[in-house]
């Protein structure tokens, strides 16, 4: 009898051991895989957004050239968003024969710095849109006017040294929390067999 019974403290401790253990494991495997998530994502809707702006632009320029009519841009952006399943805003740049001037020196000033491409005033409160202004694509995690989390970046559209506008992709914050959440309960059903299999092995 004390023998049975020694025997099953032994599989109790040893079982608590394993369920600790691989407890922590996965606990830092987590926030490991969590941080990896988050920069894929990121690094997703970097690529997205430049890829769009590249498009927009060459749309662009195809429209004042005559090769295609507003409603065929309109059109290709629709394709875009649907793509992405995102958002797509373009601000585009309109300026006055008498200002081209001003904004060609605008235009030339070297990526990186203080401005390298116009941006309104309303526009500078905009993190983002801030960035592309500086041919830098930033990410910015806000509420929106509806008060939903959402998750935004943007990019310049470009004409050789020449600057067409921005384009601004914004989708809800709950796609990666699901990719989070995709990636943990992977994670938590491979640990769950590999205790079960250790358990198992433990009482065996």
């Amino acid at each position: 009898m004390k023998l049975q019974s020694l025997r099953v403290r032994l599989i109790l401790a040893y079982a608590g051991l394993i369920v600790l253990g691989f407890g922590g494991l996965a606990l830092i495997a987590g926030q490991q895989i969590s941080k990896a998530a988050r920069d894929d994502y990121k690094l997703q809707l970097i690529n997205e957004v430049t890829l769009v702006a590249q498009g927009v632009a060459r749309a662009m320029r195809e429209l004042q050239g005559g090769g295609i009519t507003q409603a065929e841009l309109n059109e290709i952006v629709a394709n875009y968003e649907s793509r992405t399943d995102a958002t797509l805003t373009l601000l585009l740049i309109e300026s006055s024969p008498a200002q081209s001037s001003d904004r060609d020196e605008r235009d030339r000033q070297p990526p990186g710095g203080d401005q390298s491409w116009p941006l309104s005033k309303n526009l500078q409160s905009y993190p983002e849109l801030v960035g592309a202004s500086r041919d830098t694509i930033t990410i910015d995690q806000r509420e929106d006017d509806e008060g939903q989390d959402m998750i935004y970046t943007a990019a310049p559209m470009t004409d050789g040294p020449h600057l067409l506008g921005y384009v601004q992709l914004s989708e809800p914050a709950s796609h990666l929390q699901q990719a989070l959440y995709r990636r943990w309960s992977s994670l938590g059903l491979g640990v769950l067999v590999i205790t079960g299999i250790a358990l198992l092995a433990s009482v065996w």
